[in-house]
Parts: C-alpha cells; sequence; structure tokens
C-alpha cells in the first residue's frame, strides 16, 4: 500500500497513478481489476461530456469492458455492489462470448459529493469476499478517488493557467 501511496501521489497522469492500483489488485488473486470514470470527468483526458466514459485497465482485463457502463450505472447510486453471482441476479447483461464474472465487487468512487466513477474487481469463479478482502479493495478505491482527484484538480488548473497565459499575450499593453 506505501508504493501505491506514494505512486498516485508521484503524478497527476490518472493512467500512471492507476496502474499499480490495478496490479495490486491482480496480485491479491482477482481476475478482472477496472477502474471505469464517468464520462467528461477529466478535462483534456480526450473525452467531451457527455462521451463515453474512460475506461482504465491492464491488458489481460481487455475482455471485460463490455460491463464497465453497466457497472458504473449501478454504482453511481451504491457505495459498495457485491455480487457472488451476478448472472443469477440479473442485474447486469450479458452478451453471447463474453466474459461472465462468477463473483464481482463494485466501489464507487466518490470525493466531496462528486461521482468520479467506480473501481470493480471480478472472478472468474466463484467466490465469495470476506471482510478484510473487502477493506482492501476499498482502501485501492480510495487511492483510485484520490488520483482522479488529483488529476482532475491538476487539469482544471492548467487549462485555467494556459487561458490566463493566452489573454496576456494577446494584451497589447503590458500587465504588472
Amino acid at each position: 500500500l506505501l508504493l501505491i501511496s506514494q505512486s498516485v501521489a508521484s503524478t497527476f497522469d490518472i493512467t500512471s497513478a492507476v496502474r499499480p492500483i490495478l496490479k495490486a489488485a491482480r496480485q491479491s488473486g482477482v481476475d478482472y481489476a477496472r477502474v471505469v470514470l464517468a464520462p467528461g470527468l477529466i478535462p483534456e483526458s480526450g473525452q467531451a461530456v457527455g462521451t463515453a466514459p474512460l475506461s482504465l485497465f491492464l491488458e489481460e482485463d481487455e475482455a471485460a469492458a463490455a460491463l464497465d457502463e453497466q457497472i458504473l450505472t449501478l454504482a453511481r447510486n451504491q457505495e459498495q455492489l457485491i455480487l457472488t453471482n451476478p448472472t443469477r441476479v440479473r442485474v447486469l447483461q450479458f452478451r453471447p462470448g463474453e466474459p461472465r464474472p462468477q463473483a464481482l465487487m463494485a466501489i464507487s468512487l466518490r470525493h466531496e459529493k462528486e461521482y468520479y466513477g467506480v473501481f470493480w474487481i471480478g472472478y472468474k469463479n466463484p467466490h465469495q469476499f470476506s471482510d478484510e478482502e473487502i477493506r482492501y479493495i476499498s482502501t485501492l478505491a480510495g487511492q483510485v478517488t484520490l488520483s482522479a482527484s488529483n488529476a482532475k484538480l491538476f487539469q482544471t488548473s492548467e487549462i485555467g493557467r494556459q487561458r490566463l497565459e493566452a489573454i496576456l499575450d494577446s494584451s497589447p499593453d503590458p500587465v504588472l
């Protein structure tokens, strides 16, 4: 956890900050670990408001992308979502050929009443989540929230700085 905290504190790039968090989740034995950020959350991330969410994942988790938007929507109204048999509960819609996690946990990413997205993990085989595992994944989700918040604040301030610079550059009169 110390290395994860250092990683989050050392960069304002959300992709770089989240990578060690996803690796830590995978090392704990999960089969899927993904972060899905709400659309338009981070300025200049290549998104405009209303476009698709930004998904962050390790290469080996790409197959689970079809569930991202569904889980993002479900997590918006709950702090955490734990499904020990998602195919039976019919909360998620699975298309033919998509991976079907047999156990899934999603933690909402919220900071100061703003919904940033969701951090979710899944298992290919049936799994019961222990209290210790829930606390660990919740701690990792907290680090994801912190990195998303830092990235948003940095990008917002950078946009403001660039606008001010453009205004000052376009002014013919010197400004003191």
